[in-house]
Protein backbone atom coordinates (compact mmCIF):
# COMPACT_ATOMS: atom_id res chain seq x y z
CA UNK A 1 0.00 0.00 0.00
CA UNK A 2 2.62 2.58 0.74
CA UNK A 3 4.06 1.85 -2.47
CA UNK A 4 1.36 2.49 -4.31
CA UNK A 5 0.81 5.78 -2.31
CA UNK A 6 4.09 6.54 -3.72
CA UNK A 7 4.04 5.69 -6.92
CA UNK A 8 0.45 8.17 -7.20
CA UNK A 9 2.18 10.67 -5.83
CA UNK A 10 5.42 10.41 -8.18
CA UNK A 11 3.16 10.41 -11.46
CA UNK A 12 0.98 13.07 -9.90
CA UNK A 13 4.14 15.32 -9.24
CA UNK A 14 4.93 13.88 -12.83
CA UNK A 15 1.45 15.59 -14.46
CA UNK A 16 1.95 18.80 -12.45
CA UNK A 17 5.14 19.30 -13.67
CA UNK A 18 3.87 19.32 -17.35
CA UNK A 19 3.64 22.43 -19.05
CA UNK A 20 0.24 21.59 -20.54
CA UNK A 21 -0.78 21.22 -16.26
CA UNK A 22 -0.03 25.14 -16.17
CA UNK A 23 -1.72 28.54 -17.40
CA UNK A 24 0.06 30.95 -19.59
CA UNK A 25 3.00 32.92 -17.97
CA UNK A 26 3.09 29.68 -14.81
CA UNK A 27 5.58 27.56 -14.03
CA UNK A 28 5.86 25.18 -11.10
CA UNK A 29 9.41 23.59 -9.50
CA UNK A 30 9.36 20.46 -8.78
CA UNK A 31 9.22 21.06 -5.00
CA UNK A 32 6.19 23.04 -5.74
CA UNK A 33 4.24 19.53 -7.20
CA UNK A 34 5.70 17.52 -4.98
CA UNK A 35 4.15 19.09 -2.27
CA UNK A 36 0.89 19.63 -4.50
CA UNK A 37 1.23 16.19 -4.94
CA UNK A 38 1.66 14.35 -1.57
CA UNK A 39 -1.12 16.87 -0.18
CA UNK A 40 -4.00 16.35 -2.47
CA UNK A 41 -3.44 12.17 -2.20
CA UNK A 42 -3.21 12.55 1.42
CA UNK A 43 -6.39 14.41 1.36
CA UNK A 44 -4.81 17.29 3.45
CA UNK A 45 -5.51 20.11 1.18
CA UNK A 46 -2.49 22.37 1.82
CA UNK A 47 -0.96 24.21 -1.29
CA UNK A 48 1.97 26.36 -1.79
CA UNK A 49 0.66 27.93 -5.11
CA UNK A 50 -2.48 29.52 -6.01
CA UNK A 51 -4.13 26.63 -7.81
CA UNK A 52 -6.63 28.48 -9.91
CA UNK A 53 -4.03 30.97 -11.23
CA UNK A 54 -1.44 28.48 -11.85
CA UNK A 55 -3.11 25.70 -13.50
CA UNK A 56 -5.27 24.97 -16.41
CA UNK A 57 -8.28 22.49 -16.26
CA UNK A 58 -5.76 20.09 -16.83
CA UNK A 59 -3.93 20.52 -14.02
CA UNK A 60 -6.79 21.24 -11.48
CA UNK A 61 -8.08 17.86 -12.93
CA UNK A 62 -4.86 15.83 -12.05
CA UNK A 63 -5.50 17.40 -8.44
CA UNK A 64 -8.80 16.33 -8.39
CA UNK A 65 -7.93 12.89 -9.45
CA UNK A 66 -5.03 12.78 -6.63
CA UNK A 67 -7.55 13.38 -4.43
CA UNK A 68 -10.06 10.89 -5.36
CA UNK A 69 -7.81 8.26 -5.46
CA UNK A 70 -6.08 9.40 -2.07
CA UNK A 71 -9.53 9.41 -0.47
CA UNK A 72 -10.51 6.27 -2.04
CA UNK A 73 -7.39 4.90 -0.56
CA UNK A 74 -7.68 5.83 2.97
CA UNK A 75 -11.31 4.70 2.82
CA UNK A 76 -9.76 1.04 1.34
CA UNK A 77 -7.47 0.47 3.77
CA UNK A 78 -9.95 1.71 6.84
CA UNK A 79 -12.34 -1.17 5.58
CA UNK A 80 -9.80 -3.52 5.29
CA UNK A 81 -8.55 -3.14 9.02
CA UNK A 82 -11.68 -3.46 10.23
CA UNK A 83 -12.53 -6.69 8.23
CA UNK A 84 -9.15 -8.21 8.84
CA UNK A 85 -9.94 -7.57 12.48
CA UNK A 86 -13.68 -8.89 12.03
CA UNK A 87 -12.50 -11.82 10.49
CA UNK A 88 -9.95 -12.97 12.48
CA UNK A 89 -12.05 -13.70 14.72
CA UNK A 90 -13.38 -17.46 15.44
CA UNK A 91 -16.40 -18.48 13.91
CA UNK A 92 -18.82 -19.46 16.66
CA UNK A 93 -18.47 -15.81 18.11
CA UNK A 94 -20.28 -14.42 15.00
CA UNK A 95 -22.82 -16.94 15.42
CA UNK A 96 -26.11 -14.49 16.66
CA UNK A 97 -27.64 -17.50 19.67
CA UNK A 98 -31.55 -17.42 20.20
CA UNK A 99 -32.33 -16.76 24.08
CA UNK A 100 -34.41 -20.10 23.36
CA UNK A 101 -31.41 -21.92 22.79
CA UNK A 102 -29.46 -21.56 26.34
CA UNK A 103 -32.48 -22.80 27.93
CA UNK A 104 -31.86 -26.21 29.19
CA UNK A 105 -35.23 -28.42 29.95
CA UNK A 106 -35.52 -31.35 31.94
Amino acid sequence: MPVGFAALILVGATLLLLPAAHNPGQSLKWLDALFLSTSATCVTGLSTVNVGETFNAFGQAVLLFLIQAGGLGIFTAGISLVLSVYLARPANALRVRHPAEELTLG
